[in-house]
């Protein structure tokens, strides 16, 4: 039995773990991070208990050397035209993000790149449907 909010399901009885869903992307572009990928909990009539997902982490190697840190890097130099590294300690030029070359010292420049790739100009995520191409927005 596992409790689950309020409820309790009896896992054991009632339903079986689903396949293994794919490996995500190595969370990092340079050094090591993670790879995770899930499964759920499925019920005889095929339903997916979705607040009970197992998750299977394990460490990657993105076989990329991280650069590393300029010494003495002045953020004040750091303005519109240029991308702030995750780690707040580094800037890049706009141009220098999602190249397929890390110049962030943590590899933040290189990721999430299918998304920042597919904006629009004004930084909103852009989907391809068919030949049509349509703007996602947040209500």
């Amino acid at each position: 039995m596992y409790c689950i909010g309020t409820g309790i399901v009896e896992l054991a009885t009632s339903g079986a773990w689903g396949e293994w869903g794919k490996w995500s992307p190595c969370s990092v572009t340079c050094g090591y991070g993670s790879v995770t990928r899930t499964r759920n909990w499925i019920f005889p009539n095929g339903s997916v208990l979705v607040d009970f997902t197992y998750h299977y982490t394990v460490v990657c190697d993105s076989q990329a050397p991280c650069p590393e840190l300029p010494k003495d890097f002045d953020m004040s130099k750091c303005d519109l035209n240029t991308f702030i590294c995750d780690s707040k300690l580094q800037c890049v030029s706009l141009s220098e993000r999602c190249d397929d070359e890390v110049h962030c010292h943590d590899g933040s420049d290189e990721k999430d790149c299918i998304t920042y790739l597919n904006m629009n100009s004004k930084g909103v995520p852009v989907t391809q449907i068919g030949a049509v191409m349509t703007s996602l927005t947040t209500i």
